[in-house]
């Protein structure tokens, strides 16, 4: 009686402990953005066209971060959204140097993605407050196996290089 306890005891551990490595879970790591300013925008600028419509610089930024996923099973990046952004969109740099639009960003299991120069780009376009250094930025992404991800980015002043 005792070695059929023992062993169903080993078996429960074991499907426990199977069902923990294979949980999606996402991990965030120096996560910053720079600053950007609504109020920088002209009102020429806005009278020209839908505020909308406007690309000033001062009107959309980047977020950088790494992401890792230490689970056994791949996931992708699908959204992002916040309260404080109208817009966000995923983009890699191409062999052209053109950045091109992605519906999605596959996150590798046990393996990091970088949004940095040269490589993946988050960008957050139309500000609905300035974005000011020493605040942070909330910001959610979506994933597909994750699911809905919080995060708080740094905001660093325009002349900041990590």
């Amino acid at each position: 009686m005792r070695l059929r306890a023992l062993v169903f005891l080993m078996v429960a551990l074991f499907t426990a402990s199977c069902a923990a490595l294979t949980q999606p879970r996402i991990e965030f790591h120096n996560a910053w953005v720079r600053e950007a300013k609504i109020s920088a925008i002209s009102q020429e600028d806005l009278n020209k066209s839908c505020i909308c419509d406007v690309q000033t610089a001062s009107m959309q930024t980047n977020a950088y971060l790494k992401i890792i996923n230490p689970g056994f099973q791949a996931d992708r990046l699908t959204g992002a959204e916040s309260e404080a952004i109208t817009r966000i969109e995923f983009r890699r740099s191409g062999m052209s140097g053109e950045p091109s639009p992605l519906e999605a960003i596959e996150i590798p299991a046990r393996g990091e993605v970088y949004f940095a120069p040269g490589s993946y780009a988050m960008l957050l376009m139309g500000m609905k407050e300035d974005l000011e250094p020493g605040a942070q930025l909330k910001l959610t992404l979506i994933f597909e196996k994750a699911g809905r991800q919080e995060l708080l980015l740094d905001i660093q002043p325009k002349d900041y290089t990590p």
